[in-house]
């Protein structure tokens, strides 16, 4: 057989047959090229074409199911107001002001964060943070959840990182988390020590 035709048998480059040819030899590659011929059917490929993977439709189910309360989330915190501050917050959710802080006098370690989350999701990036650092870096991470919730059901696909990875390092990750929760929190002690009326 022909090198040229060996080679637009089995998909090989013609730019790599000269590189053959110096190593084989021109009478090893045409022996090589008579074994591989019977091996060329219609039905019996050398390189087969990669197979795309089929939808999950259990995933898909899990996503949907996944993103319905953090959508509910979402939903109550862009229909929030939060220019009235923590007070009007709490009006409109109609719960009572924050039982840790009238009993030690200082706020709770979630004290904000629904204001933040409300500033966030009006567009008020920078008032979400001055009101509560984590609640606003919560309230991105539930965007950044449902998103990829959202892709997963549609796709069948997950999009985002590897559960499996993000087990492996959950002590790293809850330990990051302690710190930015704890530094938050002493931003919002120190923030109301200040700014009283802060707390509504």
């Amino acid at each position: 057989m022909p090198l040229r035709q060996f080679a637009r048998h089995h998909e090989m480059k013609i730019m790599h047959l000269p590189a053959l040819q110096r190593s084989l030899g021109s009478e090893a590659l045409a022996m090589l090229a008579a074994k591989l011929e019977p091996l060329h059917t219609t039905d019996l490929r050398l390189y087969p074409a990669p197979q795309t993977p089929r939808p999950n439709t259990p995933l898909r189910i899990a996503c949907l199911l996944a993103a319905l309360p953090i959508g509910a989330v979402l939903a109550i915190g862009s229909s929030l107001n939060p220019t009235g501050g923590p007070l009007a917050i709490r009006r409109e959710l109609g719960t009572a002001r924050c039982g840790f802080y009238t009993k030690f006098g200082f706020p709770c370690p979630t004290c904000g964060w629904t204001t933040a989350v409300s500033h966030l999701y009006h567009g008020q990036i920078f008032s979400a943070l001055i009101t509560q650092p984590a609640g606003a870096l919560f309230g991105a991470l539930l965007v950044i959840l449902f998103s990829l919730l959202i892709a997963g059901a549609w796709t069948g696909r997950w999009l985002g990182p590897s559960p499996l990875a993000l087990w492996s390092r959950r002590w790293l990750i809850a330990a990051l988390a302690a710190v930015v929760l704890l530094a938050a929190w002493g931003y919002k002690i120190e923030m109301v020590r200040l700014w009283p009326a802060s707390m509504g």
